[in-house]
């Protein structure tokens, strides 16, 4: 299945015994495999760019300050499709802790109405 954009996931990104981090995840575009788009944490947007393999659902992308990779499993019902990302991340050396590891997950839900 294609991944689906423009589309909003909300992101939660965990990381040891640290805070966890909630903020945007914004697909802008897929095209040719290639991802644009944007993260917003606390305010402040972030590039990303990466790369969709659909054939196994596997998504990466890094930021200025990480690298994500993940896969997308998703549900229907008779009114949503749900989307998932799941993964892990590590961190860059433009952080305060880099190399750090961590997980973390998209969710998004797209409306199909009545069926």
């Amino acid at each position: 299945m294609p991944l689906p954009f423009p589309t909003s996931w909300d992101i939660v990104v965990r990381h040891g015994d640290m805070p966890t981090n909630e903020g945007t995840l914004i697909i802008q575009s897929v095209a040719n495999g290639q991802v644009k788009g944007t993260l917003n944490f606390r305010g402040t947007t972030y590039p990303i760019s990466g790369t969709w393999y659909e054939q196994s659902n596997y998504l990466s992308f890094q930021s200025s300050f990480a690298m994500f990779d993940g896969t997308l499993s998703i549900y229907k019902d008779p009114l949503f499709i749900h989307y998932t990302l799941r993964g892990n991340y590590v961190s860059t050396l433009s952080t305060y802790f880099p190399g750090n590891v961590g997980t973390w997950s998209a969710t998004n839900a797209i409306y199909m109405g009545i069926r």
